[in-house]
Parts: C-alpha cells; structure tokens; sequence
C-alpha cells in the first residue's frame, strides 16, 4: 500500500499587525517617574540599578563641583578685573607722584645751590671783614710804633683776643718791637683780669 504524500500546503493565516499602544499625548510628571521606576526595576536588576544610582550620583556631583567650579572662577576674574584697575591706579598715582618728587628735587637742588652761593659770599664777606679789620689794628700798632707806643698800646689792644691776634701778626711780619709790645699787652690784658 503506497503512502501519498500531502503536498498540500497549509493555509496562511494572515498575520494580524503589532498593534502599538498610543502614548498619551500628555503624561504627567508622577507619571513619569513611576514608568522610570519601572523601567528600572524591570530592565536593569538589583546589581545594575545600584550601579545606575551610584553613576547617576557621580554625575550629579561632578555637575555640582563644575557648576561651584564655574562660578569661583568668575568671581576669581571679578577679582583679577579689581586688582588690575587698583593697579593701574597706583600706577598713575605712582607716575604722578614720581613727577612730583622729580620737580621738587629739582627744586630742592637750586634752593642748595642758593644757598651755597649765599653761604660762599657770606665767607669771603666776613674774610674780607677779618682782613680788614687786622689791617686797621696793625696800622693803629704801626702808627703807635712811630709816636709814643708804650703808652697808647694798652688802649689799642682792648682785649686779649685782639691783642693775640696782633702778636701773631708780629710774628709773622717778624718786627721784634711790634711783637714785644703785644707780649706785653697779652700779659697785661690777662693780668687785669685778675687785678
């Protein structure tokens, strides 16, 4: 007995299209969330949810650490754009300051000068006084000399430094008469002090 084959195929059965649920159109933020729950629990597992958590934490600081970051450096520029502007205000305050000092040490250079040029007329003022006034004392001792010296000595020489003066002066003219009468006169004028 021979066994037929059956070479008829089965009917298709037409597949019915994956029908997909329609998002709401407005889902609420609680919502949201519990599908995120979900989607957690469901999808991820005990071990991968606690690493999801842990990553999602090392995120989150590493925004707040920029973020904290981010703002220290623009208060940081905040404070560099300050210290430039005091800088350069001293600086202009420094450069008139220097500006100052540079004409007041001008200044101060001529008021010296000034007062060097008064001070070396002073001296050859008061030199030429000195002088003067030694000539007038020998001439007074010469013209003693000529009349009656011995006499009129005492009152020409009124003081011991006077009388000093002229016995050095004596010495140097090396007229022996001149300088035994201020000798005399030297020891006279100390001797009255004591009289």
């Amino acid at each position: 007995m021979e066994i037929i084959e059956a070479t008829q195929e089965p009917e298709q059965v037409p597949e019915e299209p994956e029908q997909v649920p329609e998002e709401p159109e407005q889902v609420s933020e609680k919502s949201k969330e519990q599908l995120k729950e979900i989607w957690k629990k469901n999808y991820l597992g005990p071990c991968k949810l606690e690493y999801y958590e842990k990553t999602c934490a090392v995120v989150k600081n590493v925004e707040q650490e920029f973020e904290k970051n981010v703002r220290a450096n623009l208060k940081k520029d905040d404070m560099i754009k300050e210290l430039n502007q005091q800088l350069e205000t001293l600086k202009e305050e420094l450069e008139a300051g220097l500006e100052a000092l540079t004409d007041e040490k001008s200044l101060a250079k001529n008021l010296i000068e000034e007062k060097r040029e008064l001070l070396e007329k002073m001296k050859q003022e008061k030199t030429q006084k000195f002088y003067k006034d030694l000539d007038e004392e020998i001439t007074k001792v010469l013209a003693l000399h000529q009349s009656d010296w011995k006499k009129d000595l005492k009152k020409a020489l009124t003081n011991t430094q006077k009388a000093y003066v002229i016995q050095q002066t004596c010495k140097v003219i090396f007229n022996d008469d001149l300088l035994f009468a201020a000798d005399s006169a030297v020891r006279q004028t100390e001797y009255s002090k004591y009289a």
